[in-house]
């Protein structure tokens, strides 16, 4: 690509998974060489769902009353912060002024508090 000057497969790739991701969009009536894309706009409800974040994990953190961004967890790290919800399937917990992330429990019973506290 002359502008950016990175290789050309780079550039697909890139426009593949920003594609993929939602964050562009093609605009309508271009194809092949003249294809344009736009940024696509979309709602912060839109941009949670599609975050990974589930229903269940939104209605628990809704509930809590927290405000706030709620992301998913990513498992490869530890975060520090109070958990300040849980139920059977989720905790939530904070990582930093007015940011949550919401894990998944697949734990049962008695273990599951146990769990919580270790893996956070």
């Amino acid at each position: 690509m002359k502008i950016t000057k990175c290789p050309e497969r780079t550039a697909h790739r890139d426009i593949a998974g920003l594609a993929a991701m939602g964050a562009i969009a093609k605009v309508t009536g271009t194809a092949t060489r003249n294809v344009r894309y736009e940024i696509a706009l979309v709602s912060m409800r839109q941009a949670l769902d599609r975050s990974g974040v589930s229903d269940q994990a939104q209605a628990l953190f809704e509930a809590s009353g927290a405000q706030g961004a709620l992301y998913p967890a990513n498992p490869a790290i530890r975060y520090d912060g109070p958990v300040i919800a849980t139920n059977e399937q989720h905790a939530i917990q904070q990582v930093a002024s007015r940011t949550f992330v919401a894990h998944p429990i697949q734990t049962r019973g008695s273990d599951r508090v146990a769990a919580i506290t270790a893996n956070f």
